[in-house]
């Protein structure tokens, strides 16, 4: 029986541009330009119909009875896979994505994206705002960090400057207690003269290294 292309896809359960599309491409014949047959339409659709797409939709299905829209929508493969429900869904929080992105930029004190009206926005002009904003993000971010960042070289050259002063230190203890030790008989009060000029040095040491 001659039916309307919109009657034909509410029958088989699908939407009219799916029937629309394999009209145009000649899998299914149109009578007198708009309407097809149905009989003739459902078994040139069931032998056009990709078997891993048959899958697909089955599990589809099986997601909606799971899960609510919130968890379903993150759990495609592909926006094709969603409802118009899940896909509104998905856009909503797309939208409040970039909204947030918006606002860390304008912390950072770097360019937002252009946008005239947010709500108007379809999925790909989202993904593409919201790439272009996080890339702004993150270099802002990574020039912040080597602003705050301290070149190789100068800890190096501070690290040895550190490590010869104690070098001279130590090597300068003999020195600075041999006539004292020689002239003292306690051996207690030697061994607190001698680790209290370590111990100096040490501190030393450990203070040049807290600077850098």
């Amino acid at each position: 029986m001659l039916m309307s292309q919109s009657k034909f896809a509410a029958k088989m359960g699908v939407k009219r541009q799916y029937i629309n599309k394999l009209v145009h491409k000649g899998i299914i014949p149109s009578y007198d330009g708009k309407r097809v047959d149905d009989i003739e339409a459902e078994r040139l659709m069931k032998e056009f119909q990709d078997p891993h797409r048959d899958n697909q939709r089955d599990l589809n299905k099986q997601k909606r009875k799971n899960n609510d829209l919130f968890e379903a929508s993150n759990s495609y493969e592909s926006i094709a896979d969603m409802s118009e429900d899940e896909k509104q869904l998905m856009l909503q929080k797309q939208r409040e994505k970039l909204d947030e992105l918006q606002a860390e930029a304008e912390e950072l004190g770097v360019g937002k994206e252009n946008i005239d009206d947010l709500e108007k926005m379809d999925m790909k002009s989202l993904n593409k705002a919201i790439l272009q904003q996080e890339l702004r993000i993150k270099r802002a971010k990574a020039d912040e960090s080597e602003k705050k960042s301290v070149p190789v070289d100068y800890i190096q050259e501070k690290a040895f400057e550190a490590a010869r002063l104690t070098r001279d230190g130590l090597l300068g203890i003999p020195s600075r207690l041999s006539a004292r030790l020689a002239a003292e008989n306690d051996p207690h009060a030697c061994r607190v003269m001698m680790e209290t000029e370590i111990i100096k040095q040490l501190d030393n040491l450990s203070e040049m290294f807290s600077e850098l």
